[in-house]
Formats: structure tokens, C-alpha cells, sequence
């Protein structure tokens, strides 16, 4: 069984600070719009400096990505997922790999 964390993060810095203070193995992202991948790529950067777990997996997912499904490797995701049931998969051969 996995354990989950849901929450909504208003800030990327709050993401940076849970990371920091308990160990994931996977963090998930969605995005309906993506205005500046650039930022983003560094916000991805700044989560994985900052873990706790240094083998952290990073999805990313919603509207932004499945119309440009290119963004995903652009910005150093390691995956993504067209919804929540690919999402489990992607999880899963994630973690796996």
C-alpha cells in the first residue's frame, strides 16, 4: 500500500518545505496552463535540492502537459500521466525503475 499526502500548495515554496521535512518517493504537479516552463524546470530543481529523499520522482500532469506532452522531459519531469488512472501506472514503473 502507498501513503498520501493531498494537500494544495498555493506556492512552490511550500512544496519545497514539505519535501524538506518528510520523505516522498513521488511528487505530482498539475498544470492547466504553463506560461513559463523555464521557471518551472528551476522550481523542479529547487524540489529535488531540497528532498529529503534524493531519489524523489517528479509527475507532472493536467491540461498544460497533455497538450504539449514535449514540456514534460523540457522541464525535467520524470513522467506524466493523461489522468488519475495512468497516473497510478506511471507511479507505479516510477518508483520501480
Amino acid at each position: 500500500g502507498w501513503r498520501v499526502w493531498c494537500g494544495q500548495c498555493t506556492m512552490m515554496d511550500e512544496v519545497v518545505q514539505l519535501v524538506k521535512i518528510q520523505s516522498f518517493d513521488m511528487v505530482g504537479l498539475s498544470g492547466s496552463a504553463l506560461l513559463d516552463p523555464a521557471a518551472l524546470a528551476v522550481d523542479l530543481r529547487r524540489i529535488r535540492a531540497a528532498s529529503a529523499n534524493k531519489a524523489l520522482k517528479i509527475l507532472v500532469g493536467g491540461y498544460a502537459f497533455n497538450a504539449q506532452p514535449e514540456l514534460v522531459t523540457a522541464i525535467g519531469a520524470d513522467g506524466t500521466a493523461a489522468d488519475a488512472r495512468q497516473a497510478v501506472h506511471a507511479v507505479v514503473q516510477a518508483i520501480e525503475a
